[in-house]
């Protein structure tokens, strides 16, 4: 598992820098800037992601024929794989020489048969995805753990209707409010929603088949 390499940079108030408590990587977890925090958001709230880490290695690469080296921001272990990320302002788009240097960065990885990937603030704010992601993350905290009960009569729910609503689970729980009897489901990766689609009474809920014997 990928663990710490860089120090985190000197506070300024230039910067949005701090500290993050995230459940998957059983952790705290740095961010730099603004865009990393509402990067780190995302991947806490994203049903695919199983574990993520700060500044995690370091690898050397060439860039323009000369020697160097490299930090990516992150690492992020999901479903279907690992990679890891740099973040980045949508302004490196209209900076060669930024992308020029990624390139270099890209191939490095690649030579090492590992994926990077670059995250820029517009993706990382894509609506409704983030504002799903930083509502689901309120619940995220042990406060809100759902009930064994809770759980048991979910599932059971679940395996007579595949896919349903979010009121429908709520009326059938018969809890609160409508955000904190089915938010921490998602929160605790209980229960899937669709993320692209603000949540709400609405909201398409399920659980994949293959979870249900878990």
């Amino acid at each position: 598992m990928p663990m710490k390499i860089r120090k985190i940079i000197t506070r300024s108030t230039a910067r949005v820098i701090g500290r993050f408590p995230s459940r998957k990587a059983r952790g705290m977890v740095d961010y730099e800037s603004q865009i990393e925090k509402d990067f780190v958001y995302r991947l806490e709230a994203c049903p695919f992601v199983i574990d993520f880490r700060s500044q995690p290695t370091k690898i050397e690469f060439s860039h323009n024929g000369n020697p160097s080296h490299y930090v990516p921001d992150y690492w992020v272990r999901t479903w279907h794989g690992s990679f890891f990320a740099e973040v980045k302002p949508d302004s490196i788009w209209d900076d060669p020489q930024i992308l020029s240097r990624l390139k270099s960065i890209s191939v490095a990885f690649g030579e090492r048969n590992e994926r990077f990937r670059i995250f820029t603030a517009s993706e990382i704010r894509r609506s409704p995805h983030f504002q799903n992601a930083r509502l689901v993350n309120d619940f995220r905290y042990s406060a809100f753990v759902p009930s064994k009960a809770d759980l048991l009569a979910a599932r059971a729910f679940f395996h007579h209707t595949p896919q349903t609503t979010a009121s429908s689970l709520w009326e059938h729980l018969r809890g609160d409010t409508l955000e904190k009897t089915v938010l921490p489901f998602i929160a605790f990766g209980q229960i899937r929603m669709n993320f692209g689609v603000r949540f709400g009474e609405h909201s398409k809920l399920w659980i994949p088949s293959w979870e249900m014997g878990q």
